[in-house]
């Protein structure tokens, strides 16, 4: 699993498991974003299943599904990083573009 820092709030990474989600909160991570549309993924990586990884890794979690280009940093400060620190962002390297 490779992370691309954003910035001091936001980490992202391309697609990760259920089995790495544990890696994360090994890792110091605290919220799991998960904004992959479940319609765009297999069943086994599906939100329910990430969301129920990240309780049982004791992280938060939350779904905020959106399509490339739409993740802004007003839309991830409006919606959760307010409420969390150092939040990890699942499949954000493909949303993000230069808006963070």
């Amino acid at each position: 699993m490779e992370f691309n820092r954003i910035n001091a709030a936001i980490t992202v990474s391309g697609q990760i498991t259920p089995d790495e989600v544990h890696t994360l909160a090994d890792q110091g991570f605290t919220v799991l974003i998960d904004n992959r549309p479940d319609q765009e993924i297999e069943p086994e990586l599906s939100s329910e299943v990430m969301a129920n990884a990240a309780e049982e890794a004791g992280l938060a979690f939350h779904y905020l599904p959106v399509v490339p280009g739409m993740l802004t940093q007003d839309l991830l400060i409006r919606t959760v990083v307010d409420q969390h620190r150092e939040p990890f962002v699942r499949e954000g390297l493909d949303l993000v573009g230069g808006d963070l």
